[in-house]
């Protein structure tokens, strides 16, 4: 059985789910298994290493204030062990409001929750998921494209230089009213591509260019700057997994944020 074994007589609070060594494609999917669906981006918040009190605080305000909906908190593990420790006072005081908000937890590393009583663990592998990725493909597909019209949604163009990537990508932009060119380079900040993206006007059949210019470290480089070639592409993972998937990016230092308008036929290009 995936389930660990805990005393029947405990009501649990919530749900810790082992995803240990999935990879973005592999947590979609089981996202897609614990909603049955994809989730909307207020039921979800992806942790970074820098998440603060405040931001966790503000999901739980969110969580008790809505207990007929489910939250998720992703990748806990990535949080602070001080912040982890807050975890077990929020739920603390749920046990004493009484509050029947379904709360879940991924974590794809080790997390203080998985010795807790009053959690109910599942441990998840990724041959074993109900939904496959074409599947999960598919929901993406629909949360960006609701009406079901035919047009270009999302499109990855990859290749080596020379080859005409960036050819046959301004030729597709020429047939959508309006575009916007994104360079994803060693300086990328949510907050800057964000505010990018807004200035894209609102109408339909308008198109982005992700245009991805990060060249991976070659062995010359130092120990230092590999690190940062690391740190850079986790933001840049997360950013696009949270955009892709959910639709929702938001700058958790500015609180700017951009939705993708899913009615408004909007195509999405990536160069690499």
């Amino acid at each position: 059985s995936p389930l660990l074994s805990h005393s029947k007589s405990w009501k649990y609070s919530c749900t810790l789910h082992i995803a240990t060594s999935f990879t973005s494609k592999d947590l979609i999917r089981l996202i897609l298994e614990i909603y049955k669906g994809i989730p909307g981006p207020y039921e979800l918040y992806h942790c970074r290493p820098d998440t603060t009190s405040d931001e966790l605080s503000l999901f739980y305000r969110r969580a008790m204030k809505f207990p007929h909906l489910q939250f998720t908190i992703l990748e806990m593990n990535l949080l602070a062990a001080k912040l982890q420790e807050e975890l077990l006072q929020f739920h603390l005081a749920l046990e004493k409001k009484k509050n029947s908000s379904r709360l879940h937890y991924i974590a794809t590393g080790p997390t203080v929750l998985q010795d807790m009583p009053w959690v109910l663990v599942k441990e998840h592998r990724s041959n074993q998921l109900k939904y496959s990725w074409e599947v999960a493909k598919s929901e993406c597909e629909k949360l960006l494209n609701p009406s079901g019209e035919t047009f270009t949604i999302a499109e990855l163009v990859y290749g080596k230089a020379g080859d005409g990537k960036t050819h046959y990508i301004r030729k597709q932009l020429n047939a959508h009213k309006q575009s916007l060119t994104v360079v994803i380079n060693e300086s990328f900040s949510p907050y800057n591509t964000i505010v990018q993206l807004r200035q894209l006007p609102l109408e339909r059949n308008n198109a982005i260019y992700f245009s991805f210019t990060m060249l991976p470290p070659s062995e010359e480089f130092t120990e230092l700057d590999k690190n940062l070639y690391r740190d850079v592409m986790k933001r840049v993972e997360r950013f696009f997994f949270d955009l892709i998937f959910l639709g929702y990016v938001e700058d958790s230092d500015s609180g700017v944020s951009f939705k993708l308008p899913g009615d408004l036929k909007w195509s999405l290009f990536f160069e690499v």
